[in-house]
C-alpha cells in the first residue's frame, strides 16, 4: 500500500492524504482538505439503513482524517515519505480495520448474493412428512445463503461440497421424506381379491385349501395398503409382524399344499 501511495501522488502531501483515504474504495471530498482542516465525528454524514460494518467505516475514516490534519501540520519539515510511514506506523491497528471492514462491505454489496428464501408456506392439510420437508427445505434454504455470504470467492463446487459435508444428516432426512412422500401420493393401492368362489364338486381338502390361500392373500393385501405411505423399511417391518402373527396359518396353508400335491392323481403314460 505505502508503494501505491508513493508512486501515485509523488510529492504532494495533500494527494497523500486524499490517497490513504481513497485506498478503502469511498470517496474524500478534496474540499475536506482545505486549510488542513479535517471532519470531526459530529459531522460525519451516515445513511440510516446503513450497516453496522459501514457505520463503524465512515467513523473510522474521519477518525484518520482528524489525525492526518494534525500529523501534517505537527511534522513540517520531514520527507513526505517518512512522515508518511511514521503515521502508518502509529496507526497500523486502525488502517487494517479498514481494510477488513471495506472488504464486509463489499461482500454485503455484492449484486450477485443470494436472495432471502420465500416466508414458509404449509398447507392446512399436509401430512407431518410434508411439513416436515417443507420446514427443512426452509432451513437449508437460509443456510445455503448464509453459507454462501461467507464464502465469497470460491469455486462453486468447493462451496457446495463443503454445505453437503455440513448438512449431511438434513440432507439424508429429507430424501427419506421426498420418498414418503412419494408414496403417500401413490394413487393406486393393492386390489382386495375378488370374492371366493369354491368349485361345487370340490373336495374337502381343497374347500380348506382355498379358503386358507383367500385369508392370507386379504390379510397381507390389508397390511400393505396399511402401510402404503410409510417408507419401505416400516411396510417390511409391517409385513414381517403380520407374518409372525399368522405363522400357524401360514404353516397350516403349506401343509395344505403339500397335501393336495401328494393326493393329486396320477397321470397315464402317454401312448407314442
Amino acid at each position: 500500500m505505502l508503494k501505491l501511495f508513493r508512486h501515485g501522488v509523488g510529492r504532494n502531501w495533500n494527494g497523500v492524504l486524499i490517497c490513504l483515504l481513497l485506498g478503502t474504495g469511498l470517496f474524500v471530498p478534496p474540499n475536506v482538505w482545505a486549510g488542513n482542516s479535517a471532519p470531526t465525528l459530529s459531522s460525519i454524514s451516515i445513511p440510516a439503513n446503513a450497516s453496522p460494518e459501514l457505520t463503524e467505516f465512515l467513523q473510522n475514516r474521519a477518525t484518520l482524517a482528524a489525525k492526518l490534519a494534525k500529523f501534517n501540520s505537527q511534522s513540517t519539515g520531514g520527507s513526505n515519505s517518512q512522515t508518511l510511514t511514521q503515521f502508518q506506523q502509529q496507526n497500523d491497528g486502525l488502517l487494517a480495520r479498514q481494510n477488513q471492514l471495506a472488504l464486509i462491505i463489499s461482500q454485503q454489496q455484492q449484486p450477485n448474493a443470494l436472495p432471502s428464501p420465500p416466508a414458509l408456506s404449509v398447507p392446512p392439510n399436509a401430512p407431518p412428512e410434508m411439513k416436515e420437508f417443507l420446514q427443512n427445505r426452509a432451513t437449508l434454504a437460509a443456510k445455503m445463503a448464509q453459507f454462501s455470504s461467507q464464502n465469497v470467492g470460491g469455486s462453486n463446487s468447493q462451496t457446495l461440497t463443503q454445505f453437503q459435508q455440513q448438512n449431511a444428516g438434513l440432507l439424508a432426512r429429507q430424501n427419506q421424506l421426498a420418498q414418503i412422500i412419494s408414496q403417500q401420493r401413490n394413487p393406486n393401492p393393492l386390489p382386495q381379491p375378488p370374492p371366493l368362489q369354491i368349485p361345487p364338486n370340490a373336495s374337502p381338502q381343497l374347500q380348506a385349501f382355498l379358503k386358507t390361500r383367500d385369508q392370507l392373500v386379504r390379510g397381507q393385501a390389508t397390511v400393505m395398503n396399511q402401510h402404503r405411505s410409510d417408507d419401505p423399511a416400516t411396510q417390511e417391518a409391517a409385513l414381517a409382524q403380520w407374518r409372525q402373527q399368522n405363522a400357524a396359518l401360514i404353516q397350516q396353508f403349506q401343509q395344505e399344499a403339500q397335501a393336495m400335491t401328494q393326493n393329486e392323481p396320477s397321470r397315464p403314460p402317454a401312448v407314442n
